[in-house]
């Protein structure tokens, strides 16, 4: 009987040991998990900074158009005083005081256009 008793504790000793062992596995992979999950957070918290800030670092170019408006008046207004061409502030190459050139219109906009496969978008 004392046997018995000896042989069923050696067993449960064992079984024990290899519980403890696979215990250590699975902790030792539950922290890899955790690691690789936090990077995966950060990664994720860098890629939402970078579409958010993208788009709040758009201009609307009429707005500053708008702004700029009275600093190029007051250019021209300069350049008339220094009998510099007003044009030459106004973008176009020459600076002969032609108008500015047209702006390009893409068939987007409005314009035509250049493939009859093209289809605006609403």
């Amino acid at each position: 009987m004392f046997a018995a008793t000896h042989t069923a504790t050696e067993e449960l000793l064992a079984k024990v040991a290899r519980l403890e062992a696979e215990l250590a596995v699975s902790r030792r992979e539950n922290e890899q998990l955790r690691a690789t999950q936090a990077e995966l957070r950060v990664e994720l918290e860098l890629l939402r900074r970078r579409i958010y800030v993208a788009r709040a670092e758009r201009v609307d170019t009429r707005q500053l158009e708008l702004e700029f408006a009275a600093k190029l008046k007051h250019l021209d207004d300069l350049a008339k005083d220094n009998g510099i061409d007003p044009g030459f502030f106004h973008g176009n190459s020459d600076g002969d005081g032609s108008a500015p050139r047209k702006p390009r219109q893409n068939h987007l906009d409005g314009g035509t256009c250049p493939r009859p496969t093209c289809r605006k978008s609403a």
